[in-house]
């Protein structure tokens, strides 16, 4: 995953910012569309709609779309939010999804597993007997529970089965891109810390593994178009326990592996993912981590052109997650407004997505990406 590290003289500072470079290699954003009807507000804004999907391991989960005017060439954004706390939820983003909305994209906001509203497991599903699952506290096999919640999660690993979720998240906007409602060829992630991780994690798999291909010569990730992640550290912690994992060393491989040229030529759509990375100038843990990171994603030595490196630190702030966009006076939500309409591409034009329909569960399971 390639951060663009030259900076151009086109960029702007916004208030309270010490450093702003934004990542480009991408270009604007395509041709306006007409919304596919539903109802709008007194602002002109389609109404939020819900969302609920079920995950191939037997997860029921609920959320929130808020459909663009734009219809089938709206961009979409995905929002993920933080999962190292047992309380957190879609609702942390307040009024952020409105305002991506008002700027034209189609946006998701909804719960993790076992988090808000997204407890309920279907029954007729096989959710606990999946290979390599971790049990909550008090589970018993024979008498499967009906919910899961986040605050039984004691270890790291029962993190890993969030991915299933980015699976179902995918799968549900492809139904809505191919009813013209948005072009899910083009999707922005924006992850709060725990949640960036677990995002950064997916892309990695969804553009290597090859239970991923949507067709023989291309990955699902190739639909995945930049990523915003807030106060993201490389720790991976339980919402209930304090067995962490600490996954740097993972992060710095799939980080540098950008460069290597075996990989970039059979994962091509992996090591092209702008990725724009925003933390407070207090908060030590993200700010240490993204000065390695730079490194390892920009070496001295790394015969490449590359432009602009994606980091926003927000000045005299601790304030991290999804508190970087919903308090305000920060301007951090103007600023990443203003990077998804400069750098979201058009190169991508809408196109009917499969919706594929498989035999058996497609488990998506992380720990491909942590065996490093």
């Amino acid at each position: 995953m390639h951060f663009r590290s030259k900076r151009r003289s086109s960029l702007r500072w916004i208030p309270l910012t010490v450093l702003v470079a934004l990542l480009a290699g991408v270009t604007m954003l395509g041709d306006r569309g007409v919304a596919q009807g539903g109802v709008q507000d007194d602002s002109g804004v389609r109404e939020k709609e819900p969302f609920a999907q079920t995950t191939d391991d037997g997860v029921e989960l609920v959320g929130d779309f808020y459909p663009s005017n734009k219809g089938k060439n709206a961009p979409c954004v995905v929002l993920l939010h933080d999962v190292s706390r047992p309380n957190a939820k879609r609702q942390d983003w307040e009024k952020f999804p409105e305002k991506l909305q008002k700027a034209g994209f189609a946006v998701l906001a909804f719960d993790f597993r076992g988090f808000g509203e997204s407890t309920r497991i279907d029954p007729t599903l096989s959710w606990f007997r999946t290979v390599g699952r971790t049990y909550p506290r008090g589970f018993n096999p024979n008498r499967p529970p009906a919910r899961i919640s986040a605050k039984d999660w004691r270890y790291w690993q029962d993190l890993l089965w969030l991915g299933n979720d980015l699976i179902a998240v995918k799968k549900w906007l492809a139904a809505k891109n191919n009813a013209m409602e948005c072009n899910s060829t083009n999707i922005c992630l924006i992850g709060a810390e725990g949640g960036a991780l677990i995002g950064f994690f997916w892309v990695v798999v969804e553009n290597t593994d090859p239970n991923r291909l949507k067709t023989p010569s291309k990955y699902e990730g190739e639909d995945i178009s930049c990523c915003i992640w807030l106060s993201m550290r490389p720790v991976l912690r339980p919402p209930a326990g304090s067995a962490r994992k600490n996954v740097e060393r993972v992060l710095e491989f799939w980080m540098k592996e950008g460069h290597a040229p075996v990989l970039q030529k059979r994962y091509p759509s992996y090591s092209h993912v702008p990725t724009f990375a925003i933390f407070g100038a207090n908060d030590r843990g993200s700010l240490f981590f993204w000065r390695k990171a730079i490194r390892w994603i920009k070496p001295a030595d790394a015969n490449v052109d590359l432009e602009d490196t994606g980091i926003l630190r927000v000045k005299n702030t601790k304030l991290s997650g999804t508190k970087l966009v919903t308090t305000e006076g920060l301007g951090v939500d103007e600023e990443i407004v203003r990077y998804l309409k400069e750098y979201m591409p058009k190169g991508k034009p809408w196109q009917k997505q499969r919706e594929p329909e498989f035999a058996q569960p497609v488990l998506f399971d992380m720990r491909r990406t942590l065996i490093r």
